[in-house]
């Protein structure tokens, strides 16, 4: 049987258009979130890796100054906002005796994405710490 106005479209077609319209807000959050949530992974390796680098440097020169060592931390975590880094370098002063332990303890300020709706930074931290061998 052949339909009794053809080429005229039913009213059906615009429900589609409103359940995309309710779904696209929640989809968009979810995904902005796995973006959001990669990207915080992403800070607290590169500042892990960076205190590493920093206790390394340390212990490979045991006369180096703190701001010596802050200095690698930062070129090091050269992917993080500088002005949210933070790094304490425990003992601070030089020279530093074999035996002893040198602690690098690094700490940024992750602002997320969904900072404009309220969210608040969040305070990340990773500490190193590595004992002088020679």
């Amino acid at each position: 049987m052949k339909p009794r106005f053809p080429g005229r479209r039913t009213r059906e077609g615009g429900q589609s258009l409103v359940e995309f319209a309710l779904i696209l807000p929640i989809f968009m959050v979810l995904v902005l979130g796995l973006f959001d949530g990669a990207r915080a992974v992403w800070n607290y390796n590169t500042l892990a890796e960076a205190a590493r680098e920093g206790s390394r440097y340390a212990i490979v020169n045991s006369g180096a100054a703190a701001s010596d060592i802050e200095g690698v931390v930062r070129d090091h975590g050269s992917g993080l906002n500088q002005a949210s880094l933070s790094v304490t370098v425990t003992p601070s002063s030089a020279p530093r005796d074999v035996g002893s332990t040198v602690e690098v303890r690094a700490e940024y300020d992750f602002d997320p994405l969904f900072a404009i709706v309220g969210l608040p930074s969040i305070t990340m931290s990773s500490t190193s710490r590595m004992t002088i061998q020679h």
